[in-house]
């Protein structure tokens, strides 16, 4: 399974975008919020239903056409320029095969900074999603601002 907080790294996703959302999920925002990450693992609330679309429109449904321009040129930019290791790596695939882990890697270290913006802005919400049921909490994650 691959649910919420389901079993760790071991058990490798499906696909690299499932080990993204995973990886955001699972190790970012539990890392810096453990209440966040507890709320919405507590609700069953799966992340790949929020950080697929996040992630394939790259936060252009989430934002304002203005924000969602500075955002990409600030994703552009850090592509361009970054030239080290990221601080956070995912997990290492053994054997040396091609898996999910590693395009989930490559797809990263190719716009660094989406993962972070992914864990900023479902931190943003914490607030709105605190005190909400799983319906509510899925809603105000689909639903963008105006």
């Amino acid at each position: 399974k691959f649910g919420v907080g389901g079993g760790g790294f071991d058990q490798p996703p499906s696909s690299a975008v499932l080990a993204r959302c995973k990886f955001i999920f699972d190790f970012i925002v539990k890392k810096v919020d453990e209440p966040l990450h507890s709320h919405l693992v507590g609700l069953e609330i799966e992340p790949q239903v929020f950080l697929l679309r996040w992630l394939r429109l790259l936060f252009c449904r989430e934002v304002g056409l203005d924000d969602t321009m500075v955002l990409w040129d600030g994703f552009l930019t850090d592509a361009a320029t970054f030239k080290g290791d990221p601080l956070l790596k995912y997990p290492t695939s053994r054997g040396g095969a091609e898996t999910p882990w590693a395009e989930a890697s490559q797809a990263a270290a190719a716009l660094p900074l989406v993962d972070y913006v992914a864990a900023a802005h479902l931190r943003g919400m914490k607030g709105d999603l605190a005190g909400l049921d799983q319906t509510g909490c899925l809603m105000r994650l689909m639903a963008p601002r105006p």
